[in-house]
């Protein structure tokens, strides 16, 4: 049984440390911070589930003990000594780190992209022999084999990563990425980045095409459209994200896809922001509110369930959707970008549309919405040339 110590943190808010015992001397302590918003009987209903999820997790091997995790380090840095190829430092030290920490679907990612990728190029190669034009010819093959500008950037911040790693390790002086050169995107590959989002007429269409679906589709689709939520943003909404006063929504969780089901994690930077929705988004919210049963404490759950909506689910029905209204290519992620380049189109600021899609730099949104940008510079620039010019002669003599 788990013993739980109410505390104080250093910000004055109450903190349960949860310990948790085998019984054959392995404990492991975790920090359990509730909700502001929560009730007493909610709070000690999740604190509950936390210890019991503790328990489990130190019976299957999942959870260390500051021993173990000691034990650990010092067995991946005995591996990290031994290794010599590259495939043996994927392999004994860098994916196991990253399925230790790393988010399911990213550890995902990572292994289907190193297996078809990475390693048939890189895998035999000594670590610390692999050069800077072994990378870059990697990457012009894998450019002239078609694969995808999105996917490209995929695998260039994979390698990157993983020699940095190999760089703090100190197995390695230097990463090699550092002198690599990557292909310049294609100009099909521009067409199709200014393809993923839709005009603000496109998009008038769409919202008027849908008016007949169930309530929680037009709520949803009309949430993404004017926030630029990502998909697992909104189905990781709780009503307590949600303060119709202000219209302020705060995304404070991210429900991801995994086998059997889905699981609760952070956004994908890893920190909360909060987004302003507009009226006829937070009207919907109400209705929605309405329609739920009191105790469903997720936005968009699944129906007749308390349990958050899976996004692959979302994105299903969003093409049925597409199919229905002959939307083409009508997807969660398209209402996003849709969001971002009507805002930079129509002069807003950069900045504030970066925090709202919740990127980490603002280089991440300008990287991604160049063209959007370009054309609002543009614009920009020819307010500013108007405004120095000398008025005409007809408006003197007025």
């Amino acid at each position: 049984m788990a013993s739980i110590k109410e505390k104080t943190d250093a910000k004055g808010r109450t903190v349960y440390q949860v310990q948790a015992s085998d019984g054959r001397g392995r404990r492991v302590w975790r920090t359990f911070r509730p909700e502001p918003t929560w009730s007493a009987k909610t709070t000690r209903r999740e604190l509950r589930k936390f210890a019991a999820q503790l328990e489990n997790e130190l019976k299957g091997g999942q959870a260390l003990t500051k021993a173990e995790r000691h034990e650990e380090a010092r067995r991946q840095a005995a591996q990290a000594a031994k290794v010599q190829t590259f495939r043996q430092y994927i392999d004994c030290v860098w994916m196991p780190q990253k399925r230790a920490t790393g988010a399911r679907s990213s550890v995902r990612a990572y292994e289907v992209n190193l297996r078809l990728h990475i390693l048939p190029a890189l895998g035999d190669s000594l670590l610390a022999e692999i050069t800077p034009p072994m990378i870059t010819a990697l990457f012009y093959r894998l450019q002239a084999e078609g694969l995808a500008e999105k996917t490209l950037h995929l695998i260039w911040n994979i390698t990157g990563e993983i020699f940095s790693t190999a760089v703090q390790d100190e197995i390695l002086d230097h990463s090699p990425m550092t002198k690599a050169r990557r292909p310049a995107a294609s100009k099909d590959a521009i067409v199709d980045r200014q393809a993923l989002a839709y005009t603000a007429e496109e998009l008038q269409h769409i919202l008027e095409a849908i008016r007949q679906e169930p309530l929680v589709w037009r709520a949803l689709a009309l949430l993404l459209a004017m926030t630029g939520l990502r998909r697992g943003e909104a189905c990781g909404l709780q009503w307590d994200c949600v303060d119709f006063a202000t219209g302020q929504i705060t995304v404070k969780r991210n429900v991801q896809p995994c086998k059997g089901g889905v699981y609760v994690t952070t956004p994908k930077t890893g920190r909360e922001r909060t987004v302003l929705a507009p009226p006829d988004v937070l009207d919907l919210l109400r209705q929605l509110r309405q329609e739920q049963p009191v105790t469903v404490r997720w936005v968009f759950a699944r129906p007749r369930s308390t349990e958050p909506i899976n996004p692959n689910s979302v994105t299903n029905h969003f093409r049925q959707m597409g199919r229905r209204y002959g939307l083409e290519d009508f997807h969660p992620h398209k209402l996003r970008h849709t969001f971002a380049s009507v805002a930079i189109e129509r002069g807003a600021d950069v900045a504030a549309v970066s925090q709202c899609l919740g990127h980490s730099t603002i280089a991440t949104t300008l990287a991604v919405y160049t063209h959007t940008n370009q054309e609002a510079t543009r614009r920009a620039a020819s307010k500013v040339w108007e405004a120095i010019q000398p008025p005409r002669q007809e408006e003197k003599k007025a």
